[in-house]
């Protein structure tokens, strides 16, 4: 026998033969439909990838089997391209299914919440509650940033109010957006008793508490797993708002080098501003406000990682999102609002600035691992000076020209008992300058010493 070397994946399953129980494979035809497609090929072993074949005094009665039992089993209805082939010398059966426009597909015994399934990888799943949410969107050609939130009260007077302003005070115009403007861009909807019933992206700009899963978790770990965490913050409000706290969190929390030139001190951060924005911007734009996750920043000593909840939406592929293509946006209303306030640029470019920022710095750029629950983008930390410290010595020779109050204050408030020599050792500074800093901080009540004065532990207030 001959086996094929092409593995099952998410958009092809084989069978050794049509099993006694339909539902085995009928899940996969719904998942399928309700996916980017694929196919069933009966006559091969599902296991051993051999090629077994369909006994050809059978077949045409396999052809028609099969395709009864999907006309009847399947809602909505699902049309399935059945033909035979021949490989290594052996008939099989070739069940195509092509995308659905009609989802979510269930089989109907089952009803819609326990027949609705979705592939992932090589696996087929029941659908969560969220998934079939979006696939029922998806056939009314609506995305979730668009749905109207019927569930809520009617935006108020002070929350339109406040939202105009914002998008006014930050669109490159200046143009004064007004309510008549939310209506036409349909981030709101008038009722019948003349209220405005507000969207999915109206609550992430101007109603956060509404959607408890758009907040963004920070953390900082001491180890490389997650046992240990030396700081932690979930972060509220507004998206935008997120955004500027989520970078200076980490801004906060990573190294900097500083290098002299002339008479002014330049910063280079760990990661390059440009691509910091970018990657947390894209967190905020392209994840599942359905799934029941948080974004997650999660600093490590040797990784950072986003984590943005939502496998890739509708034909979307890793390698095209790579590539910067912008044809499926999961949440197009909230990102026509970003780009009326400069926040977000051309779609679809963001990833390329990203990739940008790193090979001007001669960087290796982020990692992207994309799966059925999120997108992950880790960035390695040991190509950015001593991997060792949490603050980086200067790029020139010598003790480093100065150091402020604030980066002392800063480094003690996440490393609460450090030492004298852990301070000079981070900052690379004379005795002299860490012990006038040290002073004053405590003259102004901001720090405070325990222990002896040999062996003293510095901590904040």
């Amino acid at each position: 026998m001959v086996s094929i070397n092409l593995t099952e994946n998410n958009i092809l399953e084989y069978k050794r033969e049509i099993p006694a129980d339909d539902r085995k494979w009928l899940k996969t035809v719904v998942a399928f439909a309700n996916g980017k497609g694929g196919q069933i090929i009966f006559g091969i072993d599902d296991e051993t990838h051999m090629v077994v074949g369909i006994d050809i005094e059978n077949i045409a009665r396999t052809v028609d089997r099969i395709t009864d039992i999907i006309l009847k089993n399947c809602t909505p209805q699902i049309i399935p391209d059945v033909r035979v082939d021949i490989m290594a010398d052996k008939y099989v059966v070739v069940v195509e299914i092509k995308p659905g426009q009609n989802t979510p597909y269930y089989l109907t015994k089952q009803g819609i919440e326990d027949g609705t399934y979705v592939r992932v990888a090589a696996s087929t799943r029941l659908a969560e509650p969220h998934v079939r949410m979006e696939l029922l969107l998806r056939s009314k050609g609506m995305t979730y940033d668009q749905h109207i939130a019927f569930h809520q009260p009617p935006a108020t007077e002070e929350e339109i109010r406040q939202l105009c302003a914002v998008v006014t005070q930050q669109n490159k115009e200046q143009k004064e957006v007004t309510r008549e403007h939310l209506i036409s861009w349909g981030v709101l909807m008038p009722d019948a008793n003349g209220q405005l019933l507000p969207s999915v992206t109206f609550c992430l700009l101007a109603r956060p508490a509404a959607l408890h899963f758009s907040r963004i978790q920070c953390a900082v770990f001491l180890s490389h797993d997650r046992s240990h965490f030396l700081d932690s913050r979930e972060l509220t409000g507004p998206v935008h708002e997120m955004a500027e706290e989520a970078i200076n969190y980490v801004l906060k929390n990573t190294r900097v080098e500083y290098r002299i030139n002339g008479l002014y001190r330049e910063e280079l951060h760990e990661i390059p501003l440009p691509a910091l924005r970018e990657i947390i911007i894209n967190s905020i734009l392209h994840r599942n406000y359905l799934s029941p996750s948080f974004i997650q920043i999660s600093i490590h000593p040797d990784r950072i990682e986003f984590f943005s909840p939502g496998a890739l939406h509708g034909s979307m592929t890793k390698e095209r999102m790579l590539q910067g293509n912008s044809s499926s946006l999961r949440n197009p209303q909230l990102a026509d609002i970003l780009h009326r306030m400069n926040i977000v640029e051309r779609w679809g470019s963001g990833i390329g600035r990203i990739f940008a920022a790193y090979r001007e710095r001669n960087m290796a750029i982020p990692e992207y691992d994309v799966d059925d629950m999120g997108i992950t983008v880790t960035i390695r930390r040991n190509q950015f000076g001593d991997k060792s410290q949490q603050y980086v010595h200067s790029a020139n020779k010598g003790k480093r020209v100065s150091v402020t109050e604030e980066e002392v204050l800063s480094f003690i408030s996440h490393h609460t008992g450090c030492t004298y020599s852990q301070l000079l050792q981070a900052f690379d500074i004379s005795r002299r300058t860490l012990t006038n800093r040290l002073n004053s901080l405590m003259k102004k009540g901001k720090i405070q010493r325990s222990g002896s004065t040999r062996n003293a532990n510095w901590s904040s207030l």
